[in-house]
């Protein structure tokens, strides 16, 4: 196969590389790091890149300028050399020398602005945790980092005032029966707090395990809930069968 570069590269040679970004490869050896680079990549770094690109390959091209300098994945090329790769996927950038040094300053930066949401990431360590522990070791979170993280949101929740659940007393003659609904990730339970107007409460973890948490929405509520969103999905199906373009979304 010959690239954008008229490399002739054989697809078992590149197989590390996702299938669409094949064309950008290049011979490792013709590039070299950013002696400028701002961004420090310590080992630990390096190390977990390399995890990420051994488990998931190359999913995104590195950028070079007209010099063969990397100037974004010099972290990248590090881990890949470490790994033994003969290529890697990059392209030269069409900006060259203060604007392509601000734009690599910019887009380290503009990905240290951003921050985790906790509470998903945990969820989402938990799931790749009980489907495949390589999934972990290739997300860039040491045992120590995860360990830390769920440790600080213990503390932040006993440090938190919990509101007191009010008791479920029956009157004479009364009987309740129950259907109980169990979410198993954050993005269900905000969804259904927020549908039905329930009030909020913090959560408890505790010393190996999270703890759940229960609201009580009255049946009633629950089957007018119901009919109202069967209602509305009536509606949509006559008009789209008459032809017309609903309105409304669901």
């Amino acid at each position: 196969m010959k690239n954008i570069y008229d490399y002739e590269v054989e697809e078992n040679e590149i197989e590390y590389i996702q299938p669409s970004i094949r064309i950008f490869a290049i011979p490792i050896d013709y590039l070299k790091l950013d002696e400028n680079n701002a961004r420090v990549h310590k080992q630990k770094s390096v190390d977990a890149i390399a995890a990420s690109l051994k488990k998931f390959g190359q999913q995104t091209p590195i950028v070079f300028s007209e010099d063969y300098t990397i100037k974004k994945g010099n972290g990248t090329y590090e881990a890949a050399r470490m790994l033994g790769w003969k290529w890697i996927a990059a392209f030269k950038s069409n900006l060259t020398g203060n604007e392509l040094d601000a734009w690599a300053v910019a887009d380290n930066r503009t990905t240290e602005l951003s921050s985790w949401n906790e509470e998903i990431l945990s969820d989402l360590i938990t799931k790749f945790e009980s489907t495949d522990q390589e999934l972990v070791k290739a997300i860039g979170f040491s045992d120590n980092d995860i360990k830390d993280m769920f440790n600080k949101m213990d503390e932040k929740q006993e440090s938190e005032p919990v509101e007191k659940m009010m008791k479920m007393e029956l009157r004479p003659y009364e009987h309740y029966d129950y259907i109980v609904v169990l979410s198993d990730n954050t993005y269900d339970w905000n969804f259904l707090i927020e549908y039905f107007e329930l009030p909020r409460v913090n959560c408890s973890y505790g010393t190996n395990m999270k703890i759940g948490i229960a609201r009580a929405v009255r049946a009633g509520v629950l089957v007018e809930k119901i009919n109202d969103m069967k209602n509305e999905i009536n509606h949509l199906r006559k008009e789209l069968d008459n032809g017309r373009t609903p309105n409304n979304n669901i």
